[in-house]
């Protein structure tokens, strides 16, 4: 059950909302809200999209791997047995390009790495199963760029050196 304290007006910004029925969509079911204060109806969801959240950033997460449009819509749609257009992932590309950083960097990491070796997968095996990944082409321009980042720090509060007396005893 959806806690109403979570879902605000869109409009007024207030919390005295009510469940008033369902919006069935292409590929879901939507929760439709109503502003008890200004009468404004509204689904907390993402408006006016017909994919759900998952799909969406699935997509963009695939093609950020390095994957090209048709690839990545070959893959959602293995994946999740639903159909995405190339259009439909490119506008969501640049829709969430300011948000998604790798995307400034994607075209440069896309001459490094192929998009299965993007990402570096290990399972270790202790108590438990645990897979550790890491991104290849976040940790090579880290890397490479490691001075220019290192030197926009504010380093005015770090000690000018570090002893071992310093640093907390590790856990055992």
């Amino acid at each position: 059950m959806i806690d109403k304290e979570k879902e605000k007006c869109l409009e007024c910004g207030s919390k005295n909302v009510v469940r008033k029925g369902k919006s069935k969509t292409k590929f879901s079911v939507k929760q439709i809200y109503k502003c008890e204060d200004c009468g404004k109806r509204f689904v907390s969801d993402l408006r006016n999209k017909s994919y759900p959240i998952k799909i969406i950033m699935n997509s963009i997460v695939t093609y950020n791997l390095g994957n090209n449009l048709a690839e990545t819509s070959k893959i959602i749609k293995k994946r999740f047995k639903v159909e995405v257009p190339e259009k439909t992932v490119y506008s969501w590309v640049k829709e969430f390009d300011k948000i998604c950083s790798y995307y400034r960097t994607r075209d440069k990491a896309v001459k490094l790495f192929k998009p299965k070796d993007t990402v570096f997968i290990k399972i270790f095996r202790h108590l438990q199963l645990y897979k550790y990944r890491y991104h290849k082409a976040k940790v090579e321009f880290f890397v490479r760029n490691k001075e220019r980042y290192l030197a926009t720090l504010n380093t005015s509060n770090l000690p000018t050196s570090v002893s071992q007396h310093d640093c907390p005893t590790p856990i055992r």
